[in-house]
């Protein structure tokens, strides 16, 4: 992701509760260890995702999608060429959190080989719901093992 891309992936913040703004979606270029990534088609922007890594450990920070391109692998997209960075960066094992009512994301990061690993209570605002944490390790792929 550049600075160009800031407002396209803004403007997809918008589908979402709590969405980010465009200043902080550009700090997110500017941080250090961090990774942004976007996922486009001849329409534009329709995905990004991003997060850091410090090895051993990375967080995805946001991932999100555009609504009318749900449920057709750019999520899916998206965390596999994250994984490829950070085992790149030598990471083992990432987290994240989401929206416990995320039935969806919570099917698809069970699919990619994520595990729950407790739970935030009212973590997130707008609505105010609790966060599930997620914990994915990466030492098989390092080790060039399938997950």
């Amino acid at each position: 992701m550049v600075a160009a891309d800031v407002v396209a992936v803004e403007d997809l913040e918008t589908q979402f509760p709590s969405p980010w703004t465009g200043k902080q979606i550009f700090a997110e270029l500017d941080r250090k260890s961090g990774i942004s990534l976007i996922a486009e088609n001849k329409e534009g922007v329709v995905g990004w995702c991003c997060g850091m890594a410090t090895a051993p450990e990375a967080e995805l920070f946001k991932i999100a999608v555009a609504a009318n391109r749900q449920r057709r692998g750019v999520a899916n997209f998206l965390l596999q060429e994250l994984v490829i960075l950070l085992v790149g960066r030598r990471v083992e094992q990432i987290y994240l959190e989401v929206r416990s009512a995320n039935i969806p994301a919570r099917a698809l990061y069970r699919s990619s080989g994520w595990k729950e690993q407790g739970k935030r209570k009212n973590y997130y605002t707008n609505p105010v719901e609790d966060a599930i944490l997620l914990v994915r390790n990466l030492a098989p792929v390092l080790d060039g093992k399938p997950t």
